[in-house]
């Protein structure tokens, strides 16, 4: 999540994978999460892109979801990879 802050602050994917990584070297691992990161950073910064404004809301809306199930413990270990790499 702090990485996704980072990038609603102005930093690149880049450049917030790599802030994170020098708090915590074990983070951000797998290739689906890098391109998570991707993937939100253009959507952030390019909303027309990806249709409308609606679908960049509802990207955020899946994203703090996700989020919020990981957090109070309904989603752990695999099961939160699997759904982050579905988007």
């Amino acid at each position: 999540m702090l990485a996704v802050y980072l990038i609603e602050q102005g930093e690149s994917a880049e450049a917030a994978i790599r802030r994170v990584r020098e708090v915590e070297k074990a983070a951000i691992q797998t290739s689906h999460q890098i391109q998570f990161l991707e993937k939100f950073a253009q959507r952030f910064r390019h909303p027309s892109v990806h249709n409308s404004a609606a679908n960049d809301l509802a990207f955020r809306n899946e994203i703090q979801r996700r989020v919020d199930a990981i957090d109070s413990g309904k989603v752990q270990g695999t099961e939160a990879q699997a759904g982050l790499k579905k988007m």
